[in-house]
């Protein structure tokens, strides 16, 4: 489940959105949201502060 939560968070920042993410990876939307959610609860980042973001796209790199 984590590696499948860090794609999915790999694919939302490159694509910027949750509906262009979850088109990309055949997710529906409430799954891809669910993922997003997940992966901030568990690292405790905030994917809508840019410092975060660049931090898991580091952890996305080393773990995907």
């Amino acid at each position: 489940m984590w590696i499948e939560g860090v794609r999915g968070v790999t694919a939302f920042l490159r694509c910027g959105g949750i509906s262009e993410t979850a088109a990309a990876c055949f997710y529906r939307c409430h799954k891809m949201l669910e993922r997003y959610h997940r992966f901030e609860d568990i690292t405790g980042l905030d994917l809508h502060n840019m410092d975060d973001r660049a931090l898991a796209i580091l952890l996305a790199h080393f773990h995907g």
